[in-house]
């Protein structure tokens, strides 16, 4: 046989059993490897995401900031600046603002967004916020900066047209 003369052989033997059962429990062994570095990286963003989430009402400045805005007690004006009312309003709309950059990023989804909706809303559609957005705005502006005050917040609000 042509086979026999270039050194192969037909059949099988023990060896060869040997190496597909070798191969094939490194192929199972990857796939496990594989489901379970997506498992834990699921795991992570789920921690990740909780953390994110509850970070507005837990942290007392901001939850303190939310309250605010949420029974209209919020109100923007001269003596805002330099307070501390200025410092949890800057750390809640900081932490908006972050969220919305990470979504712009694909880094949460829509649907994790939609947990934040009716916060975003409440902060974005408040008179006295967006009052403080033109201030902050003129004084960005006058300073030569490109961009608007948390930009990634205000873009996202707008978009989803609140």
């Amino acid at each position: 046989m042509v086979f026999e003369t270039m050194g192969f052989r037909a059949g099988f033997g023990v060896g060869d059993i040997v190496n597909a059962l070798v191969f094939g429990s490194a192929v199972v062994g990857l796939f496990l490897t594989w489901v379970q570095i997506r498992r834990n990286a699921l795991t992570q963003k789920a921690i990740f995401f909780k953390d994110l989430y509850g970070s507005i009402h837990a942290d007392p400045a901001m939850s303190k900031a939310f309250l605010k805005i949420e029974y209209s007690e919020f109100r923007y004006g001269p003596e805002f600046h330099h307070s501390e009312e200025e410092v949890e309003i800057d750390k809640l709309l900081h932490h908006c603002d972050l969220i919305c950059a990470l979504h712009l990023r694909k880094l949460i989804s829509d649907k994790e967004m939609s947990y934040f909706e009716y916060d975003f809303r409440r902060i974005y559609t408040n008179r006295e916020i967006r009052s403080y957005f033109e201030f902050l705005d003129e004084f960005l502006e006058r300073l030569g900066v490109k961009t608007r005050s948390f930009d990634s917040f205000q873009a996202y609000c707008e978009r989803e047209h609140y």
